[in-house]
């Protein structure tokens, strides 16, 4: 009879320990990837819903003059791997008295026009191990009444043109482990994950 383990069997059994962490480690990062990518996809696709709802509320709202806010977009700062709500604030110096006066369809708007929403949903950064790709929105305006969507892939970060008819905005991300997810837009308004 014996009285214990062999040195071989404790080295056999400590071996596929290792072997079964080394596994389940690695699993769990990459499933905390997936996640990181899955919330920061729903977050991003709640402000660009936010965004139009907004837009909505303010058609038929009075006001006029400087803080006149005639519609609400998202912006895509992929330098920066940032977004963020904004309102826009037509220049005033185009003799715009009321957000019916907005040339529609919108050309293009300055970073002039633009103001944070809220601090809360300006400059927000994408979670870590996520990034935002460059090559896809970098505004999307929604314009009330109905409300009418303008995409900008421009990247620059003072003026951006609309083209017509508004194509499709697509928001890429990626994971540090080579998943990707899309978001998109349509003329229409609807937001597909």
């Amino acid at each position: 009879m014996r009285q214990g383990f062999t040195l071989l069997e404790i080295i056999v059994v400590l071996g596929i320990m290792v072997i079964l962490t080394g596994i389940a480690l690695s699993y769990n990062h990459a499933s905390q990837t997936e996640v990181a990518l899955s919330v920061e996809e729903a977050k991003i696709s709640q402000f660009i819903l936010l965004a139009k709802s907004l837009s909505i509320a303010t058609y038929g709202s009075s006001g006029s003059g400087p803080g006149l806010v005639c519609g609400y977009g998202m912006y895509f700062n992929a330098a920066a791997q940032t977004y963020g709500i904004f309102q826009f604030e037509p220049a005033q110096d185009q003799g715009i008295t009321a957000c019916r006066d907005v040339p529609n369809p919108v050309g293009s708007i300055t970073a002039a026009e633009i103001k944070p929403y809220t601090a809360g949903t300006w400059n927000v950064h994408v979670a870590n191990g996520v990034i935002l790709q460059s090559g896809g929105a970098s505004v999307i305006l929604f314009f009330p009444p109905t409300p009418k969507i303008y995409v900008s892939a421009d990247s620059s970060n003072s003026n951006w043109g609309f083209s017509q008819p508004t194509p499709t905005g697509y928001v890429h991300l990626k994971a540090g482990n080579g998943d990707t997810r899309t978001i998109s837009v349509n003329p229409m308004g609807q937001v597909s994950l």
